[in-house]
């Protein structure tokens, strides 16, 4: 029986360690991560998928972190080639559905960073619903992946980041609010 146990704990720890659970929503949270981005970076994005096995749907309304001075949500949009963030009040998780959080789309927008993040460090975000549930959840940081889709294709709206990138070298980001620095 003992050696049963611990195979069904093995199990859990290896098959879903990156998933979270939150009792009074429902929600699951899977494959939670974070950008790696240079130690200057004023702000980094974070991505997940939200489920919801319930009837009801959820709604997620904000979140927070003790490792960034700030934490909104955010949402991707493309309109006549360029890409802009538009904040979002809130993001509803259909009833026996998802929501996917991922580059061009939804994403936690991470502020202020207390401290640089690397590749393979771990940060505690709590998600805030509407009911006033929480779900403490683990990213993951991930390291450098700007030959993927995603913030490193954004084009600058304003035209104005000194050739629509900014940082300027190569693989630099381009920006979508107008302005290097400002996302």
């Amino acid at each position: 029986m003992k050696s049963l146990n611990l195979f069904v704990f093995y199990c859990v720890a290896v098959l879903f360690p990156a998933m979270s659970y939150g009792a009074d929503t429902n929600v699951v949270v899977r494959d939670a991560w974070i950008r790696e981005a240079p130690p200057n970076a004023v702000a980094l994005a974070g991505y997940m998928t939200m489920e919801n096995p319930s009837d009801q749907e959820q709604s997620l309304v904000s979140a927070t972190s003790d490792s960034f001075g700030e934490v909104m949500i955010h949402r991707t949009v493309h309109e006549g080639g360029l890409a802009r963030m538009i904040h979002q009040d809130a993001v509803a998780i259909p009833a026996k559905g998802k929501v996917s959080f991922e580059p061009n789309s939804y994403h936690l927008m991470l502020m202020k960073p207390v401290s640089s993040l690397s590749d393979g460090d771990k940060v505690a975000i709590k998600l805030i619903f509407s009911n006033d549930s929480t779900l403490d959840v683990t990213f993951d940081v991930r390291g450098n992946m700007m030959g993927k889709k995603g913030m490193s294709e954004m084009k600058c709206a304003a035209g104005k980041c000194g050739g629509g990138k900014c940082g300027g070298g190569k693989g630099a980001m381009k920006c979508g609010a107008g302005k290097c620095g400002g996302m």
